[in-house]
Formats: C-alpha cells, sequence, structure tokens
C-alpha cells in the first residue's frame, strides 16, 4: 500500500509539469490542467490584455507571475507577480494580470507558480495573435 502511495504521489508531481511544458495553446486562448488545479485564461480588449488564473487551492502558493515572450515562445519575461496571500485575504481564488504592451506580433503568455517551498512550475504558454 506504501509503495503505490509513493507511485500515486510520484506521478502527480511529474505528469502535469510534463504535460503543460509542451507546445502552446494556439487557438485556445483558456485551458485548465487534467485535475482542474490550474484554469489560465487571456483576453484582449481595446488593446489590452487580460490574464486570469483560477486556483482549486491557492494556499499551498506563495506567487503567481504572468510571463510573456514576444515572437516566439523561448524568451519569456515577467509582465506580473501577484502574490497568493494577498489574494487569500479576501477569499479570491482567481488572480487577475494585464499586459498594455502589446506588440504588431504574436505574443504568448504563460503562468509561473511558486509554491511555499519554493517549487516553481511554468505552464503551457497561450499564444495571442498579433492583430491584423
Amino acid at each position: 500500500m506504501k509503495k503505490l502511495f509513493q507511485i500515486v504521489i510520484i506521478i502527480v508531481f511529474t505528469v502535469p509539469s510534463a504535460v503543460f511544458a509542451g507546445a502552446p495553446a494556439n487557438n485556445n486562448l483558456s485551458y485548465s490542467t487534467p485535475d482542474n488545479e490550474l484554469s489560465f485564461s487571456v483576453n484582449q480588449n481595446s488593446g489590452k490584455v487580460t490574464l486570469q488564473v483560477v486556483m482549486k487551492n491557492m494556499g499551498q502558493y506563495d506567487k503567481v507571475v504572468f510571463e510573456k515572450s514576444v515572437g516566439q515562445p523561448d524568451n519569456f519575461v515577467a509582465c506580473q507577480t501577484v502574490l497568493c496571500g494577498e489574494q487569500l485575504k479576501y477569499g479570491r481564488h482567481s488572480i487577475y494580470g494585464s499586459d498594455k504592451s502589446v506588440t504588431g506580433q504574436d505574443v504568448y503568455y504563460r503562468v509561473k507558480t511558486v509554491s511555499k517551498e519554493g517549487i516553481e512550475r511554468m505552464y503551457a504558454p497561450i499564444m495571442l495573435p498579433a492583430a491584423k
């Protein structure tokens, strides 16, 4: 029984990382992890981009970092950091971010979470196509 539990723990912590380290979600501007622990969406309105993360168990995280890469999904830089403790004070399980520096190129947005233990996890990027 103990061995089975250890295998389940290994799968739970390695499969989501492997699944979401892959290719960007091109045609869909939102997704949820298979376990519904995290949902991420990107919306653009009047030149401003709004980013939203909904987390099932925000209490285990220290912060969420919204990152972006212009042109290709290979050079991500932080565009906003939100402390989870501040959100929990108000009973929120959603975190919002924004980006006003929209370019004429495709932009990739992704979420990086940092647990209270310092473990970082990056999720799959979402591509926001350049305005035509």
